[in-house]
């Protein structure tokens, strides 16, 4: 019988839309938009810092192969959700 594994998610906030958009693409992940207090937005994910930490690895290392077409409509609606946040002023 084996014994049920704690889930390891955490918050992990992102500054870098690139990084987002592969990470979205390759994983599945749902991401918040969050206000970081000096009128700019930061990307929230709830997962498993290791597993961030190596598709990080590999995208800055060039070595993540993504679907082109998947990767640009997630980019697309990603500025999308960035325009629509209302920001004072």
């Amino acid at each position: 019988m084996s014994m049920p594994t704690k889930n390891r998610a955490i918050e992990t906030l992102v500054k870098d839309l690139g990084l987002t958009t592969a990470a979205i693409t390759a994983k599945g992940w749902p991401v918040e938009l969050v206000d970081s207090g000096n009128g700019r937005i930061v990307f929230s994910f709830k997962c498993d810092p290791q597993e961030f930490s190596r598709l990080e690895s590999e995208y800055w290392a060039g070595e993540l192969s993504l679907s082109a077409r998947d990767l640009l409509a997630n980019h697309r609606q990603l500025k999308n959700r960035l325009y629509a946040v209302k920001r004072p002023g």
